[in-house]
């Protein structure tokens, strides 16, 4: 809440300003100022709390009005930009992540307590080590930025395989939310394949051990667990998209 209520103040200012076009370097500025000041709020409201170090991942791309074929991807953690072009995927940005240090493409191969664990994130500190990445803007190009939701959960091959089958920008967003709801599920039951609910299977005391319930009950709330990520996939974890136009 506190980076997207930076971020729009942000914004605001700059609907304010006069002129149609900012350069790149003030946007960028401006961005990791916004995200800083989150930060810093972040920071400050973990340790009145006594809680745990939360934060969030970003990641965001700035065009510049004075170098229309430039653009500059900003990013901290493991949210992804990739830019799609002519059925080439290129991903621009790298994740802040273990997996990443330890040059693992595949985060399944990690130890499972350092799945998932990223080394850069708004609220991990006052302020924010934002990388930034500049790569090259053509008309015709589809840009999209994502959180670690989907490109978890659907390979790069899979990515292109969806953005040059599919050219409407929204169906194309659904279709890579219906790949990832799908994997997940596959994933949770590849994770615990004894509580994976299959009709004639009685299960036993393994799936009651784990939940403390009779297993038909155990097996009911894997599944009900399973569907729950698959819609906070698809209520939460939408692709921002934005298609490169010669205006």
């Amino acid at each position: 809440a506190e980076t997207v209520a930076a971020l729009s103040e942000f914004c605001g200012q700059l609907h304010a300003a006069p002129g149609c076009g900012h350069p790149a370097a003030v946007l960028s500025m401006g961005i990791s100022a916004a995200l800083n000041r989150a930060s810093a709020s972040i920071v400050r409201h973990t340790a009145e709390h006594g809680l745990k170090a939360c934060g969030s991942t970003f990641v965001g791309v700035v065009f510049d009005a004075t170098a229309p074929d430039t653009a500059i991807a900003l990013h901290a953690g493991d949210s992804r930009l990739y830019r799609y072009r002519n059925g080439t995927l290129l991903r621009v940005t790298r994740d802040h992540s273990v997996a990443e240090l330890m040059g693992v493409a595949d985060e399944r191969e990690v130890d499972k307590k350092l799945r998932g664990v990223i080394v850069r994130a708004v609220g991990a500190q006052e302020t924010v080590d934002l990388e930034r990445n500049a790569f090259d803007v053509q008309t015709g190009d589809r840009i999209f930025l994502c959180s670690d939701g989907l490109s978890r959960m659907v390979s790069d091959t899979a990515l292109t395989d969806i953005l040059s089958s599919v050219h409407s920008t929204e169906n194309a967003v659904d279709e890579m939310v219906e790949a990832a709801k799908r994997d997940v599920i596959l994933s949770f039951h590849e994770e615990e394949p004894s509580l994976v609910p299959s009709p004639g299977v009685n299960y036993g005391s393994e799936a009651a051990k784990k939940f403390g319930v009779p297993g038909a009950m155990a097996a009911a709330e894997t599944s009900m667990i399973a569907r729950d990520i698959a819609l906070a996939l698809d209520t939460g974890a939408r692709v921002l998209f934005q298609h490169v136009s010669s205006g």
